[in-house]
């Protein structure tokens, strides 16, 4: 009984606590987990500012395109630029005998029309190089040709996502 009774009090011994290799395996595992979620992490917030940045690049440049060309197809005329050939970086549209203007206010696309002042790129983005050219043959129906570029205000490991769309849109 008495050799039992060692044998019992040795075993609990031996597992009442944890030793410096055990701990220090577990401090180095531990730390490689964490650095490979932290890498993780990182990769997926790289991604979420990409796909932002390309995302406000898309909506901002389509939504300015359908507007415009609305815009220009249910037009009775192209007041400025002024003459056929002439381009600049305001253009006013009359519709209904009212006038319609686009124009770039500091960074952003703006629309004045009757009812007011209209931003037309949401805060995710700036626009940048508008230009407006009158198109068209004389007593024809006139175009217009617009150039312009969309640049993200979310950054990129890269650089700010940034593209320049060019499209010519007639009267009806």
């Amino acid at each position: 009984m008495k050799n039992m009774l060692a044998r019992f009090s040795k075993r609990l011994q031996s597992r009442s606590g944890i030793t410096l290799i055990e701990m220090l395996i577990y401090s180095a595992l531990f730390s490689i987990l964490v650095v490979v979620l932290s890498e993780i992490l990182l990769s997926m917030l790289e991604v979420r500012i990409e796909s932002q940045a390309n995302a406000a690049v898309n909506q901002d440049s389509r939504f300015f395109l359908s507007r415009l060309s609305y815009d220009v197809q249910r037009s009775t005329a192209i007041t400025v630029p002024n003459a056929l050939g002439g381009s600049g970086s305001v253009l006013t549209l009359t519709i209904g005998g009212t006038s319609t203007t686009y124009q770039l206010t500091g960074n952003n696309l703006t629309l004045t029309n009757a009812n007011g002042t209209d931003t037309l790129n949401s805060p995710e983005s700036s626009i940048s190089a508008v230009t407006f050219k009158r198109l068209g043959n004389v007593g024809g129906k006139e175009s217009v040709q617009v150039k312009f570029t969309v640049t993200s205000v979310a950054r990129k490991d890269s650089g700010a996502e940034s593209r320049t769309f060019q499209t010519t849109i007639g009267r009806r």
